[in-house]
């Protein structure tokens, strides 16, 4: 018997197969990290540029009427890398640059998701008007634009690192509509 573990001992045949077992777990977690992360860096640029692009060309003159048009083309250029995705784009008008912050609180009476002259607000920049309306303004406005994405992991990743299985990803532009027109400035009743 002592004969037969020596000889074991000194055979080293089958050591690399235990070796990789031990260290492919490890190489493949990493591997596979590394092509999910370097997936959503790839994502997060090619959803910068659109919304880039989509605020663009939102902000000639008629380009608040095909909104929808140009936020589709910026889901249709998304879903070519990234199929199951799902988007959610926000807009919101501001008179200038310095009123550029999250639309202020307000009351909404008639629960239609959005302000209306007659409604009370919370004037936090104290310039007597609400800030912040939805949509793309009007001309020479400034427009803030949002396009927030959701996709699902290409890796299974989530189960072994305890990632969420639907990432998220957002990127925000701000540009200024054309003086295609008369800026109008919003007016509102202010409640104490």
């Amino acid at each position: 018997m002592t004969r037969l573990f020596r000889r074991l001992r000194i055979n080293d045949r089958g050591a690399a197969v235990i070796e990789f077992a031990i260290i492919a777990p490890v190489l493949l977690l990493i591997l596979f990290g590394i092509l999910e992360l370097g997936y959503r860096f790839y994502l997060q640029a090619v959803l910068q540029g659109a919304v880039q692009k989509a605020a663009r060309d939102s902000t000639i003159e008629g380009g608040g009427a095909n909104i929808d048009t140009i936020d589709s083309k910026v889901k249709d250029l998304l879903r070519t890398v990234a199929a199951n995705a799902t988007f959610k784009s926000e807009r919101y008008a501001f008179y200038d640059f310095n009123e550029i912050a999250p639309p202020e609180p307000f009351i909404d009476a008639n629960a239609n998701g959005q302000w209306d002259s007659d409604e009370c607000f919370e004037d936090t920049n104290g310039s007597g008007f609400w800030e912040g309306k939805p949509g793309q303004g009007g001309a020479d406005d400034i427009v803030q634009y949002t396009m927030t994405m959701t996709y699902p992991e290409i890796l299974p990743m989530s189960s072994f690192l305890h990632w969420p299985a639907l990432n998220k990803l957002s990127a925000t532009t701000t540009l200024r509509n054309q003086p295609f027109g008369t800026q109008a400035r919003a007016t509102g009743t202010i409640c104490p």
